[in-house]
């Protein structure tokens, strides 16, 4: 599955803040996208095995491990 640029987008900001969330708000503003269109996206990202992690009123982080490579 080829990655879009809002994959990109969202992969750069979370690696940008590996030491607090980022919120789906501040992403879909950023891509020019809703919140839904976020989520389809990190859901898209995760099952790639991109270890995102979400979490309500926060938003979402990169995970452990992170990947050796990123293909974004």
């Amino acid at each position: 599955m080829a990655q879009t640029p809002i994959d990109v987008l969202i992969l750069r900001a979370l690696f940008e803040r590996t030491a607090g969330y980022v919120s789906g708000v501040e992403l879909a503003e950023q891509a020019g996208v809703t919140r839904a269109a976020i989520w389809k996206h990190l859901d898209q990202l995760q099952q790639m095995g991109y270890p995102i992690e979400a979490q309500p009123h926060y938003g979402y982080r990169l995970g452990e491990p992170l990947p050796d490579v990123w293909c974004a």
